[in-house]
């Protein structure tokens, strides 16, 4: 019984994927496997399939498959029959003969194009956005911040990338982290190693599991859906909210609805946000957005005492200076920095917060790159704090409460995001608390 990694083809495809498997394991295992790679949960594709087991060397244009001394095809039985040890690297090991598959690969080819063109405005946006599934979103977001034209530039110079993802991590691991972002440099390649995969956690949090209070966002008919994102400028809430808008406007047909994004961070991220927007086709797709520069804690207009005593005022003037109702506020991956820079600080940030909230405003605070056991057995933690914030609010006549609607902690699992090794997040940890003022 041994460990073996099979490099795996689809008949006359270029393409290349991994299977970890046993010698021990079963052909109809393999198959499993195999269905579980291409997500294929409503078509049963391991009945009309046929495995070659075959030995082609990665230096050969195109897996044609043809008998020979070295190929056989896989019926039944134990993989041990075929590999008792592990297939020398740099060959393709096994081709996959399945028109099913073949014609899978072929259509998402055809969407990927699409999205790679990302002229959605020009060939119908409702075609374009309506087509994909949740794994060409993974594309998608990639494709949206790649093309932004300063971190495109940053990404083809590969050894000024790799200097500035060093240089982050070593500002994270002393905590300087305003060296981070007040360098323009330091700061794209941070938007382009973090933002992408956040984005797609979002996404994935926001709409794709169909959480009731947060997917009930996009379907009601609220006029428009307005949205405060805190801490927000590298992109990956207004990317993630604004896919979701779009995605459930073109399936409903919805084209009177509008989405309104008040965007919040310390920084200037406000170009690199408009080349998003842009991407998106935002204007056509009647979202709206702005941008708020200043630091999140501070003195709010209305208290006094040391600085960092409660909201900063810019972001006091934005909560107070949305007309209408706020549906939902976001504090993100902000939330856990607040905390990891001053705890009482951010305690502060946080009553002086839903304090702030009208009734019926949702508050979600998601971390999708959470440290399991901080979470657990450091009661000074954001997420002990956060459990505990549930609370009875009393002023101005009335009384308010904000409760915890729902919580989880999860594993959000994608397949790859950029080429990058840094992109390949897979069982990555999040951990969101969802809360909801209600007027008692």
């Amino acid at each position: 019984m041994k460990d073996i990694t099979l490099t795996c083809s689809l008949k006359e495809s270029s393409e290349t994927f991994l299977i970890a498997l046993n010698t021990d394991d079963t052909v109809d295992f393999l198959k499993e496997k195999i269905r579980e790679k291409f997500s294929c949960d409503e078509t049963d594709v391991t009945g009309n399939i046929e495995l070659w087991k075959v030995e082609i060397s990665n230096k050969c244009e195109g897996t044609v498959l043809s008998e020979n001394n070295d190929t056989r095809k896989l019926t039944e039985g134990k993989l041990n029959n075929f590999w008792p040890q592990q297939p020398p690297e740099d060959h393709i090991h096994l081709i996959i003969d399945s028109p099913y598959l073949i014609q899978w690969q072929k259509s998402l080819l055809e969407v990927q194009n699409e999205i790679n063109d990302l002229r959605l405005h020009n060939q119908g946006v409702d075609r374009g956005y309506k087509s994909l599934s949740y794994k060409d979103y993974n594309a998608l977001i990639e494709t949206l911040f790649t093309s932004v034209p300063t971190l495109k530039k940053l990404k083809n110079n590969l050894s000024e990338y790799d200097e500035s993802r060093r240089l982050i991590a070593n500002h994270f691991d002393s905590k300087n982290y305003m060296e981070i972002f007040m360098n323009t440099n330091l700061r794209n390649a941070y938007i382009l190693q973090y933002s992408p995969p956040r984005a797609l956690c979002y996404f994935n949090n926001l709409y794709c599991m169909k959480q009731k209070e947060l997917y009930s966002l996009f379907t009601s008919k609220d006029e428009p859906l307005q949205v405060i994102c805190l801490g927000a400028g590298p992109g990956g809430e207004a990317v993630a909210i604004s896919l979701a808008y779009i995605k459930e406007k073109c399936q409903s047909k919805d084209k009177n609805s509008k989405l309104m994004l008040h965007i919040q961070d310390q920084y200037n991220y406000e170009s690199c946000l408009k080349d998003l927007f842009e991407q998106m086709n935002a204007k056509k797709m009647d979202i709206t957005w702005n941008y708020t520069m200043g630091n999140i804690m501070g003195i709010g207009p209305q208290y006094t005492g040391d600085v960092g005593d409660g909201l900063g005022g810019a972001i006091w003037d934005l909560i107070l200076g949305v007309k209408g109702k706020i549906n939902l506020v976001t504090a993100c991956f902000v939330a856990n920095e607040l905390f990891s820079v001053n705890i009482e600080q951010a305690k502060r940030f946080f009553e002086r917060l839903t304090r702030a909230m009208t009734p019926d405003t949702l508050l979600l605070i998601l971390d999708c790159q959470y440290d399991e056991s901080f979470s657990i057995h450091n009661n000074k933690s954001l997420w002990a704090y956060l459990e505990k914030l549930e609370r009875t609010i009393s002023g101005n006549g009335f009384k308010d409460q904000i409760v915890i609607i729902s919580r989880a902690n999860d594993q959000f699992i994608a397949d790859s995001f950029l080429s990058d090794s840094q992109y390949y997040y897979t069982n990555c940890n999040y951990e969101y608390i969802l809360f909801k003022k209600i007027r008692i």
